[in-house]
């Protein structure tokens, strides 16, 4: 059972990484949070295989969310593999780059290599 999470403030956004998630790498529970507050909450309590996330939201941005997520939490997603949706992101200096367990990508998203970084990261349950 593959366990996701999708941080984005953008309904629509959250709409077509879940169907791609679901119809084409077999994802079977997905769940959605708005902003880095949510997706906090969400995960202190439960484990995710993926967490997709934008870079831009209210509240708490990606960034912050990330630097929780991988140094201030107590583990239990601290090793989630993490891909970083972003359009404006200075230190990122190609069209996607991957740091620690992270793949950053500038929008537009190109959801073919969304699929491969996910196929060659996760190992299949």
């Amino acid at each position: 059972m593959q366990r996701a999470l999708i941080v984005d403030d953008d309904e629509m956004i959250c709409e077509l990484f879940a169907e791609l998630l679901k119809q084409h790498l077999d994802f079977n529970e997905i769940e959605i949070a708005k902003n880095g507050v949510e997706a906090r909450a969400k995960c202190s309590e439960m484990k995710y295989d993926l967490i997709i996330l934008d870079h831009f939201m209210p509240e708490m941005d990606g960034s912050s969310f990330l630097n929780l997520l991988r140094h201030e939490f107590n583990g239990i997603n601290a090793e989630t593999l993490v891909i970083m949706v972003t359009g404006h992101m200075p230190e990122i200096s190609t069209d996607h780059q991957v740091i620690d367990k992270t793949l950053y990508l500038r929008k537009p998203v190109d959801f073919e290599r969304v699929k491969k970084f996910i196929k060659m990261n996760l190992v299949q349950k």
